[in-house]
């Protein structure tokens, strides 16, 4: 912008000469301005601000403004660049004459030349990030003739295949990148399919030149068609190193397999566990039946025991009340031979004796039979004043010569109780 200025104010015979570059992208706005005569940093500043507002009131038309470089009137005329908005090229010049045609149409040419110097430049510099990124990316970059001859490789397509020379790389076609059992599949399949429908994008492997190693590569592989004509000129790809990926599919996957074994192990440990305790729980089940029953067993034994140390005393228990029954039956006998009949009250009073005797030795035997036989421990609600006074009548049996006398003493708050009346006895006894 500053030597287009340059030059324009000669070829002109211009007092000033103003450019106004739009900034595209990110590259800052350019203002240019020069003049005939030298002027302090503040009127230039002053100045291109006239000229600024000037040029935006009437594009392409001649206007007369007061000179803000000194005596007399500016003619001033712009000429827009392919821009829009502000952006063009100011000319100004105190002859009356001014401008020509000649001059407006220099100035023309000088915008149409500036835009299209400026357009340019921006395309270069477009083209030298793209190229910084293309050469600056990991990934694997290229393109080559629809032949398959490489024209351009990125550095890490370089690194990647083992590649040492642009040389080197001229001498081969892209088929020959690709792993041996790969190469039919890529001619009869997806090279069609690249020309047919633009794009192919899949996995296949690559090799490496100096060492031989087989790579795997998700390849983008598309064809690069002629904006204009629309025909195809170019093949290209951008693929990536699946080798990263893989490792770490491979870890996932063994750490996976590790942890479903250590599930599985864990699980077999805990069904072992759970059979081992199950057996356990089994095996004490047992026991405590057994147990259960060697209790039962020594309960009986106990009062079997009592029942034995208690042998002489019952029987002389029930010496009496057998003694008492044959008296009197041997007594009724007697009064019913003799025949007389004054006698049948007497008579039936002597069996009613004989038949209290007979039904109190049956109730000793009864309860000496409850108290040592084997049975169910079961509990139940009993009166405790007469479990005890039961308990206490069959303890005292023989100790009657001896004038032994029992005094029970019970609490009336105390009535009943849940127990298993023949244990509670045997305790007492």
């Amino acid at each position: 912008a500053d030597s287009a200025a340059a030059a324009l104010l000669s070829m002109l015979n211009a007092d000033v000469i103003y450019v106004s570059v739009p900034g595209l992208r990110d590259e800052p706005a350019a203002e240019v301005m020069r003049t005939s005569q030298a002027v302090s940093i503040g009127s230039s500043g002053q100045i291109e601000r006239i000229l600024r507002g000037a040029s935006r009131r009437r594009r392409e038309q001649i206007s007369a403004i007061d000179n803000p470089l000194g005596k007399g009137t500016l003619r001033i005329v712009a000429a827009p660049m392919g821009f829009g908005g502000d952006a063009g090229i100011v000319a100004g010049s105190v002859n009356p004459q001014f401008p020509s045609e000649t001059d407006r149409l220099l100035l023309g040419i000088a915008a149409n030349h500036a835009t299209l110097a400026i357009q340019r430049l921006h395309a270069e510099a477009e083209q030298r990030r793209l190229a910084t990124v293309i050469e600056r990316s990991s990934e694997f970059i290229g393109f080559a003739d629809l032949d398959g001859t490489p024209q351009y490789l990125n550095r890490a397509a370089f690194d990647l295949l083992g590649f040492s020379s642009t040389e080197e790389l001229r001498r081969l076609n892209i088929f020959d990148f690709m792993a041996p059992d790969e190469r039919t599949r890529a001619h009869r399949e997806l090279l069609p399919m690249v020309m047919g429908t633009g794009r192919w994008l899949g996995e296949i492997n690559l090799r490496h030149f100096k060492t031989g190693e087989i790579i795997p590569f998700l390849v983008d592989w598309f064809r690069i068609d002629d904006s204009r004509t629309g025909r195809p000129t170019n093949m290209a790809t951008v693929s990536r190193d699946l080798r990263p990926q893989k490792k770490l599919e491979g870890d996932l996957r063994r750490l996976n397999d590790s942890l479903e074994q250590r599930v599985a192990e864990r699980t077999s440990e805990l069904a072992e566990a759970l059979e081992r305790l199950t057996r356990e729980a089994e095996e004490r089940e047992r026991a405590d039946v057994r147990a259960q029953q060697l209790q039962f067993e020594l309960l009986h034994a106990a009062r079997l025991s009592a029942a034995g140390q208690m042998a002489g005393a019952l029987a002389h228990e029930l010496n009496q009340p057998l003694t008492a029954f044959t008296n009197s039956v041997n007594a009724a006998r007697r009064m019913i031979a003799n025949g007389a009949p004054d006698r049948v009250i007497a008579t039936r009073d002597v069996l009613g004796e004989a038949a209290d005797q007979a039904l109190r030795a049956g109730e000793i035997i009864r309860r000496l039979r409850e108290f040592v036989t084997r049975g169910e421990t079961e509990m139940r609600i009993e009166n405790l004043p007469d479990l005890i006074r039961e308990a206490s009548h069959f303890a005292s049996a023989g100790t009657g010569p001896h004038g032994v006398q029992v005094r029970l003493s019970f609490d009336p708050r105390a009535e009943a109780v849940f127990a298993n009346r023949i244990q509670l006895q045997q305790v007492m006894v």
